[in-house]
């Protein structure tokens, strides 16, 4: 049997602690090193520190945290940058290429951010003040609500001055990436780039799917996970990041990039254990290197996964698979091959 494939990622953790401020203003602590792996078909991701071990081979190394991306829509050098996808941080630019973090009071007021993930959350980041009303604080009364908006809005202006409008109206709006680049809109930006891209650019496809999954820490106002404006939003980037990692795990098994494709599954398994795609490439990456023991595991958990949260059976082409496997390779790259023309290259989501 072959022996698991490691690999090291670093990631920057929160601890919610209410009196934290590394967490409060989003920075977060670390970055510290994490290991990935296959343990009897079972994603596990072990704790290493703040430095990884000497003599760590340079091929298990995933790519380091890096600085935010700025797309071509952002070439014209934005005034200031938010992060707001694993944790949530506003810089502005200072002198030359320098990003200072921001300090201001009027940052931490909770209907200032409120407000702003509102208005990213939607197409043209513009609202109504009657809609920012609606959306954030629906069960409170108008006056009340009204009054919320109004002290955001107020925040909003005298931190970002233009980047932030209040039209006569009643719209707010923010300004595009150019002015304010924010990361979720780049990593939707990327996206829309590659899928944009015929077949037969496939090198670039590949490069421009690793940025976005590079740019995506985590989810959408991680901080907010008690009110409800948020989710919608947060939900559709989730599954778009899972889509990007899936194509390009695709892609990487048709160049037989077998390593890369492990540590791709690896991060999405980590997160959704009952993501049912990755399992099933899963099965089927395991299976080529002659692991069909960890590939059925991989299976069983699965099932055992479905059953206990919501008693039903893993889907008919995970099933079939997990015979195909039972059965040698012939079968196996039969239900690859068959995969591909049904499915446009792709096996079953």
């Amino acid at each position: 049997m072959h022996s698991n494939i490691v690999t090291y990622r670093q990631q920057y953790s929160f601890c919610s602690k209410a009196g934290c401020r590394k967490c409060r203003e989003g920075i977060g602590h670390g970055p510290y090193w994490y290991a990935y792996q296959t343990v009897q078909g079972r994603t596990v991701r072990t704790y290493i520190g703040k430095t990884l071990p000497a003599g760590v081979p340079e091929e298990q190394i995933a790519t380091p945290v890096s600085a935010p991306i700025l797309t071509s829509a952002s070439s014209s050098r934005p005034a200031f940058r938010l992060t707001t996808l694993g944790l949530l941080r506003l810089e502005s630019r200072g002198e030359g290429e320098n990003w200072q973090i921001c300090q201001e009071a009027g940052w931490r007021l909770p209907q200032a951010q409120a407000l702003l993930g509102c208005l990213l959350s939607v197409p043209g980041r513009q609202l109504t003040k009657q809609q920012a009303c609606d959306r954030l604080w629906p069960e409170l009364d108008k006056k009340s609500a009204t009054q919320h908006v109004r002290r955001g809005s107020t925040a909003l202006s005298q931190l970002l001055g233009p980047i932030y409008g209040k039209q006569p109206d009643a719209l707010l709006t923010l300004a595009g990436q150019g002015q304010f680049w924010v990361d979720s809109t780049a990593f939707e930006d990327l996206l829309a780039l590659a899928y944009a891209l015929p077949d037969h650019q496939r090198a670039e496809r590949i490069a421009l799917l690793e940025q976005a999954v590079r740019l995506y820490g985590g989810d959408f106002f991680p901080e907010e996970r008690a009110v409800k404006w948020p989710v919608e939003y947060r939900q559709k980037l989730r599954a778009q990041w899972s889509a990007a990692l899936l194509n390009l795990v695709d892609l990487h098994l048709d160049e037989q990039h077998t390593a890369t494709a492990n540590d791709l599954l690896n991060q999405l398994l980590a997160v959704n254990s009952m993501n049912e795609a990755a399992v099933q490439r899963l099965m089927f990456l395991l299976a080529l290197q002659q692991r069909r023991v960890e590939a059925v595991q991989a299976y069983q958990r699965l099932a055992t996964l479905l059953h206990n949260a919501h008693q039903a059976p893993p889907s008919p082409e995970t099933r079939a698979l997990f015979h195909s496997i039972q059965q040698g390779h012939e079968t196996l790259q039969t239900f690859r091959d068959n995969s591909q023309r049904s499915g446009g290259g792709r096996l079953s989501r």
